[in-house]
């Protein structure tokens, strides 16, 4: 009798094994679950930021290509046939603070360069903004007013671009101090 109540039954050790394999793999499971779930978060977090990414730089994009496509119509309309005003002409559905923000964010540079540009038969720029526009997923850049012989034009440059190009388009870029 001793000796059955110190070594348990063989049915007693296969429940203990199945019970400890059973924990044994329920916890692996659980792991499995934890760890996928956090793969998905990540997941799910790093689309939704790409997605945000995405999204801002194509409203900024269109917004300063929408400007830029203002701006020259009314150059082309108001100014084809007569000289540029030493001040920045603005269309006039503005407002006079929005004006003013834009003023003091574009570079104007009047008549001289479109002189240059009939002159010449070359492109040169009348306005473009002092800082290029951030972008997150594509090169940062700007949409510049371009003289050209037949009236104005403009064009996105990405960064790389306008400083290869800056002395023929008559650009004198300000060198920023956040790099």
């Amino acid at each position: 009798m001793a000796t059955e109540s110190v070594n348990p039954a063989p049915t007693q050790l296969n429940h203990a094994g199945v019970r400890q394999r059973a924990a044994v793999r329920e916890m692996t499971q659980r792991r499995r679950r934890v760890i996928m779930n956090v793969v998905f978060f990540v997941l799910a977090t790093a689309g939704m930021l790409m997605l945000s990414l995405i999204t801002r730089d194509s409203h900024a994009f269109k917004r300063s290509e929408a400007f830029a496509q203002e701006l020259t119509q009314y150059l082309n309309e108001h100014y084809s046939d007569r000289r540029l005003p030493t001040e920045m002409p603005m269309p006039g559905n503005m407002s006079e603070a929005l004006r003013e923000s834009l003023r003091d964010r574009l570079c104007y540079l009047g008549q001289k360069p479109r002189r240059e540009a009939i002159l010449k038969k070359t492109k040169r720029a009348v306005c473009y903004p002092v800082y290029p526009l951030r972008m997150y997923l594509r090169p940062d850049g700007r949409h510049i007013i371009l003289a050209t012989p037949d009236g104005f034009e403009y064009q996105w440059l990405p960064e790389a671009e306008i400083k290869q190009k800056a002395d023929e388009l008559g650009i004198v870029l300000i060198q920023s101090s956040g790099g």
